[in-house]
């Protein structure tokens, strides 16, 4: 996953302008252009590739605490069998389980991560 700290910094680097070199900065812009655009473009796949993981993990989980999700996928995946520890929970409660589901909240964190402006 690209860091976001480090581009800055390499921005920061980049944009630096020598006065008295400018035909050397013309040329050099369209090399950083390049380099940039693919930073873009990289970051922009990973995103989807997250928010694709996101629904995947969207749909385990509603099978999970629906009762619908078969043993031996609990098993594979390390869950426990009673998502609830023996709470009754009515479906518009669902909700508040989804949100506070560690591995959901984790990856809407890479999600968020991968929505930041660049800039300060």
């Amino acid at each position: 996953m690209i860091d976001l700290q480090n581009v800055l910094n390499d921005w920061q680097k980049d944009s630096v302008i020598d006065d008295m070199n400018l035909d050397e900065e013309s040329r050099r812009a369209a090399s950083l252009h390049a380099k940039y655009i693919q930073l873009h473009a990289l970051s922009k796949l990973q995103l989807k590739k997250a928010e694709m993981e996101q629904k995947t993990i969207l749909k385990d989980k509603w099978l999970y605490y629906g009762g619908k999700m078969d043993a031996a996928t609990i098993d594979d995946k390390g869950w426990k069998y009673d998502p609830f520890d023996g709470l009754k929970v009515l479906k518009t409660d669902m909700d508040r389980f989804y949100d506070a589901d560690q591995i959901s909240r984790n990856q809407k964190k890479r999600l968020n991560i991968g929505r930041l402006p660049l800039t300060r």
